[in-house]
């Protein structure tokens, strides 16, 4: 039976039987036609112009575009335009800075590695040294990550588990949970040492659905990131400083860690301002995934909600939130922003069946609803007055296909000052 909401106002409601038994056929007859949009593959592409174009984008919304001659935090960067005239930018002005030529390339592996100063990457373990994790990835190889500035590993495409204090948990693929210290983490799989001091049989990674690391109070001591680097294969680094020199850009990460990243592997670059919050990076107080049969669908951070890149009507988008019917979310506001402002669409990789409503509520009251989102339509925008509410709700609904194909998109989603 499908489960319900009980608010009058929900998206929510009843398909008929014989609507259900059209769309099951309708997919039968489809399932060879459909691509596999969100199996990872592995791209080599690296080309990057040999003058390192870059776009720069203010926070006026300025855009300039040069060759980048010089960028050091925390004294801002020097572009050289097209008529050799140089143009200074200082890190207060900065929004974003786009790589221009780079390629875009899709993440390999199984797994995302989320970082506890918001960083995340995506590839596979390849191995354990002492007390840090080797992680491999495409964008910028292997790297070593302390296991105390790791928060998760989780399978791309599934959900996230929630912070603990009390220890290391493993979520395992049939629904059990492991409970206890992870003492191995590497290329086969994970090893978990329960409260009895007795370690349990090695969990090979194949039945492992996500990995959490216990929280502890100094993990995020004395982090202030400033700038997040989009990775061409959609990982992205936090750093709290940058130096650009002869093509690498030298960071480091929120949790002072020295890192070099060749600018061919860099698709933007972001700074942190106290102008703009992205949804997507602002934790819910509230979430609720309603299955229309039996799939429970994840909210998804800058990703659509199969794990591929956020798209609409081919049209890429490197924030956002992906979501899909039907669901309710929940966000705290607290009076501190004015403006909730993006699009909302259907993800390129749901198809023609899609079919679904949004909504946007503050308790009972509907600030803004597009109904009978359709796959190839336009994104639709999205521009709210939010001064003084302390809370919002967002839902996805089911449209008459129930929940096929139904990848929704809220993109460029920003609380705004």
């Amino acid at each position: 039976m499908l489960s319900r909401s009980s608010h009058d106002d929900s998206l929510i409601g009843h398909i008929p039987l014989t609507r259900i038994t059209t769309i099951l056929v309708t997919l039968l007859f489809m399932a060879s036609a459909l691509p596999g949009a969100d199996r990872p593959s592995i791209s080599t592409s690296t080309s990057m112009p040999a003058d390192w174009t870059m776009v720069v984008t203010t926070l006026g919304g300025e855009k300039h575009e040069g060759t980048l001659i010089r960028w050091k935090s925390p004294d801002g960067l020097v572009l050289r335009d097209v008529l050799g005239s140089s143009i200074e930018i200082g890190l207060n002005e900065l929004d974003q800075i786009h790589v221009k030529g780079v390629v875009a390339a899709t993440a390999f592996g199984d797994w995302e590695l989320t970082l506890n100063d918001g960083g995340r990457l995506l590839g596979c373990v390849v191995g354990q040294d002492d007390e840090s994790v080797r992680f491999r990835c495409p964008a910028i190889g292997e790297t070593t990550w302390p296991i105390e500035a790791i928060g998760q590993i989780t399978r791309r495409g599934g959900s996230a588990i929630k912070s603990a204090m009390d220890g290391d948990r493993v979520l395992l693929r049939n629904g059990d949970e492991i409970r206890g210290t992870v003492s191995v983490v590497d290329e086969k799989g994970v090893v978990v040492v329960g409260e009895d001091g007795e370690s349990d049989e090695p969990l090979n990674w194949s039945s492992v659905m996500a990995v959490q690391f216990r929280v502890t109070n100094q993990r995020n001591a004395g982090m202030s990131p400033g700038f997040c680097i989009r990775l061409i294969d959609g990982g992205e680094l936090v750093a709290s400083s940058i130096e650009w020199r002869d093509g690498v850009f030298l960071l480091t990460t929120g949790d002072q860690q020295a890192m070099r990243v060749e600018s061919s592997q860099v698709e933007w670059i972001e700074s942190s301002n106290s102008a703009r919050a992205w949804l997507s990076n602002v934790p819910p107080v509230r979430q609720e995934s309603i299955p229309f049969f039996s799939t429970d669908w994840p909210l998804r951070k800058d990703v659509n909600a199969a794990g591929g890149r956020l798209g609409i009507a081919g049209v890429t988008y490197g924030r956002g939130l992906g979501m899909h019917s039907a669901c309710r979310v929940t966000w705290r506001l607290e009076g501190q922003y004015s403006r909730l402002t993006g699009l909302v669409g259907i993800d390129d990789s749901g198809g023609p069946l899609a079919h679904a409503d949004f909504l946007i509520r503050a308790g009972s009251v509907v600030l803004y609803e597009a109904k009978a989102l359709r796959w190839g339509e336009p994104a639709r925008s999205v521009d709210l007055d939010v001064k003084d509410l302390a809370e919002i709700t967002i839902e996805v609904g089911f449209g008459r296909n129930g929940d096929v194909q139904d990848r929704v998109n809220f993109v460029d989603a920003a609380l705004r000052k």
